[in-house]
């Protein structure tokens, strides 16, 4: 059955107040459940295809199987429970509802996931997670039990790249290493054991599984590194008070957009100090053609990438050029 078919019935039984859905021998079909917004269950036994849940608002599914990539994908309420195991980005972006998994999940669980007030999403994984979990979160509760108790570390690296908000629980050992950037731990306090409590004791209850661990000293708490962890990625490259560059070892963005390589900045300082013929000759040094192109033809690629563009505008480099060059003919080796 083609899957926008297959989700057309779905929708025409729960609107006939029907509570429940069964469907069998399911094999790849994308977008079960996407977008419903009446309650009611999704009974699937087989493999489900990519985007499980999608955009769901308020129903329940439940897979007795695996389930392939994106389940969850941008939920808003609901809950979806898979009997096996599921694939990559499993509770992408999703706002809200809970998702619970009985077995591995692969790359980037959690990405993107968020909250807002009282909706918080649950993402519980009962085995394995691979590199990049938690992402780039925003919100919600993501937890990963490792039931099977398997050696080493139950998540890959880049734990928790990127993670502004939300919290990752994570039961096994987990390596300094292995965060990603702006990650760190954090001590549990009352309110994360209160959550794995009743996020545990459901978790347990839905896949009839048992989950004897304590929450208070099973568990790896893993959030953001303090209130704007990236606020120094995006400032200006301009030190605001003193209004000079903050390009410390490295190329300046004028001489990095030169065609030739010229270091205006020394050119400037030269100027500065008064050294007008030492700066013709150092940029005889870059150009054969300083004075037929240097301030005239030339579009100044210099003056778009000024640092100081943003703060008070960018140098005039041409007129400088212009006004600095004349009394001297280029420099040329004998």
């Amino acid at each position: 059955v083609y899957y926008r078919m297959l989700n057309r019935r779905i929708r025409e039984c729960l609107s006939r107040e029907n509570d429940e859905v069964l469907l069998s021998n399911v094999l790849g079909q994308r977008y079960i459940g996407g977008g419903i917004n009446t309650p009611g269950k999704i009974m699937i036994h087989g493999t489900p295809g990519q985007d499980l849940g999608a955009f769901m608002n308020g129903a329940e599914i439940t897979v007795f199987g695996n389930a392939q990539d994106g389940v969850g994908n941008t939920m808003n309420a609901g809950k979806i429970v898979v009997h096996g195991k599921a694939g990559e980005i499993p509770g992408h972006s999703m706002r809200g509802g809970k998702i619970f998994i009985k077995g591995d999940v692969e790359y980037r669980a959690g990405i993107h996931m968020k909250e807002y007030l009282d909706q918080v999403p649950w993402l519980v994984i009962g085995g394995t997670a691979k590199d990049y979990c938690g992402e780039y979160m925003a919100g919600g509760k993501l937890v990963v039990l490792n039931l099977a108790d398997r050696p080493g570390s139950p998540v890959g690296y880049s734990v928790g790249t990127g993670i502004h908000g939300g919290a990752i629980y994570v039961r096994g050992p987990v390596a300094d290493f292995q965060l990603g950037p702006g990650a760190i731990f954090t001590a549990m306090d009352n309110d994360d054991v209160a959550f794995l409590v009743t996020a545990l004791a459901e978790y347990s209850a839905d896949l009839a599984v048992e989950v004897p661990f304590d929450p208070e000293t099973d568990f790896l708490k893993i959030t953001r590194r303090g209130h704007r962890p990236f606020e120094k990625l995006y400032t200006p490259g301009m030190n605001i008070k003193s209004q000079s560059p903050r390009h410390l070892n490295m190329t300046p963005p004028c001489t990095f957009n030169c065609p030739s390589g010229i270091p205006t900045p020394v050119f400037l300082n030269l100027i500065k100090d008064g050294k007008s013929r030492e700066a013709q000759l150092m940029m005889d040094e870059y150009t054969p053609f300083r004075m037929s192109v240097c301030g005239t033809v030339c579009p100044a690629p210099c003056m778009e990438a000024c640092s100081r563009g943003g703060l008070d505008g960018a140098l005039d480099i041409p007129r400088l050029a212009r006004e600095y060059y004349p009394d001297f003919d280029p420099v040329r080796s004998a």
